[in-house]
């Protein structure tokens, strides 16, 4: 049964009497200023610098918590982002996508977290990023299909008994990774997700669902790395998660592109996306082994795909309110996020993406 589990719209406000050592953010201007712990998480998974940081409000001790994604490497990692905007600026992806999040007046039962671009300020250093509200609910442990989580031992619920990466990673490659068929990947992922504690109908539709998400956003991320398959745990259920869109839509875009894209014509523009935003090989989402999208697509709507219904109209202004936002916090990424908020309404636009998904009016549910 699906239950909604990520609330992305209030603020959460915790006392930090309690917390420690903690990294602070503080609002100024454009930026939020960090202070206090020096910020990095060195359990948290990935490449990217992210953890918790406390916003003051108002009130002494009383804080709001987000989390943080910086457009940076992780301190406690080695490696180095590309050059490239796709690769340096995901928080420019995840805003993009998560304004089409909001637009989603019916998702069947994905519970879909969203982010925010913004600045931060370390000591002078300006570093793009983007917060989110804690999908952890109370009581749940995040478990990762096949990866260890290990932030699960730090949690008071956890016990080395339970499964929190219950599935071999090795074995993930080889049916999921390398699937070769789409009934066969998705009777595998529904094995998995029955394993971690999810009931069989809220696995299929979820899977489904997700499935249909990640081919309007043109995500290839998902089938290849199995720590974007992510469940909320506790001793009496399974929640499966939407999170991490960073890597979708992708495109190759460097700083000296800038100037030819604000040379464009509008003409010119609009057939550029269009040549951008589709790529009909079929390799978005974990539901993805057909020869074309339109076979993987078939298969999801032969297998109780739910039409995701969006309010087009509003998603527009709200695409616009986010690059002009990204314009005025950091000017150089403005005409890449123009280009991912093309992208969206252009793959909105395919005939065959159609299929997926469903226009809502307001005026018509008054």
């Amino acid at each position: 049964m699906y239950e909604k589990i990520i609330d992305n719209e209030s603020d959460i406000l915790v006392d930090v009497s309690d917390y420690g050592d903690i990294t602070i953010g503080e609002v100024k201007d454009r930026y939020i200023e960090l202070s206090g712990k020096k910020f990095s998480d060195p359990k948290l998974l990935g490449l990217q610098r992210k953890g918790f940081i406390y916003i003051k409000t108002k009130h002494d001790n009383i804080f709001q918590e987000k989390f943080v994604k910086m457009d940076e490497v992780n301190i406690e990692r080695q490696g180095s982002l590309l050059n490239t905007f796709d690769e340096s600026y995901s928080s420019v992806t995840e805003e993009i996508i998560s304004r089409l999040i909001d637009n989603f007046v019916d998702d069947g039962n994905m519970n879909s977290l969203t982010y925010q671009f913004n600045m931060f300020d370390m000591k002078g250093n300006k570093v793009s990023g983007t917060t989110s509200n804690n999908f952890i609910a109370n009581g749940f442990l995040e478990a990762i299909l096949a990866k260890h989580n290990p932030r699960a031992e730090d949690n008071e619920h956890y016990d080395e008994e339970n499964y929190y990466f219950p599935i071999n990673h090795k074995l993930y490659e080889r049916k999921i990774v390398d699937g070769v068929d789409n009934l066969s990947i998705f009777e595998d992922l529904l094995d998995y997700y029955k394993q971690v504690g999810v009931d069989e109908a809220t696995a299929k539709e979820f899977i489904i669902q997700q499935a249909a998400f990640d081919i309007l956003i043109s995500n290839k991320d998902r089938r290849i790395n199995s720590t974007n398959t992510i469940f909320l745990v506790n001793s009496e259920q399974t929640i499966p998660v939407n999170i991490d869109y960073g890597r979708a839509l992708p495109f190759t875009f460097n700083l000296e592109d800038n100037e030819m894209y604000e040379s464009m014509s509008e003409e010119k523009w609009n057939e550029k996306i269009r040549e951008l935003s589709i790529n009909e090989t079929g390799k978005d989402g974990l539901i993805s082994a057909g020869l074309n999208m339109k076979e993987n697509i078939e298969f999801l709507q032969e297998n109780g795909l739910k039409r995701i219904k969006i309010n087009v109209k509003r998603l527009q202004t709200d695409l616009e309110a986010s690059c002009e936002r990204i314009k005025i916090l950091k000017p150089e990424l403005f005409e890449f996020a123009k280009i991912k908020a093309g992208m969206v309404l252009s793959r909105l636009q395919n005939e065959m993406i159609s299929e997926l998904w469903e226009e809502y009016h307001e005026e018509d549910n008054l």
